[in-house]
């Protein structure tokens, strides 16, 4: 079908062909012909899913369409699952920028897929987007220093998250706890995978707004703990609150009882 005839048909023709393809190859295919198709395919330039590229596809995207969509980019998919090194090569892509935001000055959602150790430079580059899911690659195991960083950048420092999803840490996320709490009043809703029944704890005292929950906590420790869950610390807007966990000693089920009954309704 030549552009003249393409041009021709209805608006909602267009559309439901784009119902078939993925927002890449709507871009790639109708992006820039005339002012009429860029109206037509305007919310496919908000939603850049980078999951399925291959690596040829990815450099297109980079060199070609990126410049052309980065303004009206929000929600953000980097994928290192069917083009490994892809969040990697993405960070190279910002590294003249101190943020994200700086380049997608509309993101409002970011999400990386197959995370691992190579990929800790983005970290630092979050601070302006309200919504953050990281699931680490299942199959590469987190270094101690990308742990600390994880936390550092997620969880202490000074953002604007809403919501995060953390997940898929080999033996769960380590928390630092020999730093100072920085409360995110802002924080929503949160999905994540901890270590220890410590880490698990501490998130009460960093995220006092939480409404949504959804935790599991990996492994037991015989070591003492070094925080103590108190009625005050509880979140007192929490309306789901999901606990999981495959090893029986991380927590009783009279002491899960006694934490859910207190905790604000």
């Amino acid at each position: 079908m030549n552009l003249s005839k393409l041009e021709k048909l209805p608006d909602e023709i267009l559309l439901e062909i784009c119902v078939y393809l993925k927002p890449y190859d709507i871009i790639n295919s109708f992006g820039q012909l005339n002012r009429r198709l860029e109206r037509t395919i305007s919310q496919y330039r908000r939603d850049a899913d980078l999951h399925h590229l291959t690596f040829s596809q990815f450099y297109r995207w980079s060199n070609h369409l990126l410049s052309y969509t980065a303004t009206s980019i929000v929600n953000l998919v980097v994928s290192n699952w069917n083009s490994p090194g892809q969040i990697y090569l993405f960070n190279q892509l910002t590294k003249d920028y101190d943020s994200l935001h700086d380049l997608f000055p509309n993101i409002n959602q970011l999400r990386l897929i197959d995370f691992t150790n190579a990929d800790v430079e983005i970290l630092s580059k979050l601070a302006r987007i309200k919504k953050v899911f990281i699931d680490a690659d299942a199959l590469v195991s987190l270094s101690y220093s990308t742990h600390i960083l994880l936390d550092k950048y997620i969880f202490c420092s000074s953002n604007h998250f809403k919501e995060i999803r953390l997940w898929g840490v080999e033996n769960g996320i380590r928390l630092q706890h020999d730093v100072n709490v920085l409360k995110n009043v802002q924080l929503e809703r949160l999905t994540i995978s901890v270590a220890f029944l410590d880490d698990f704890i501490l998130i009460f005292r960093r995220s006092p707004n939480l409404v949504h929950f959804n935790v599991e906590v990996v492994q037991h420790t015989t070591k003492i703990l070094r925080q103590n869950a108190t009625i005050e610390m509880l979140p007192k807007h929490l309306k789901f609150f999901h606990f999981q966990t495959t090893d029986k000693q991380v927590l009783s089920y009279e002491d899960l009882d006694k934490l859910v009954s207190n905790m604000p309704t």
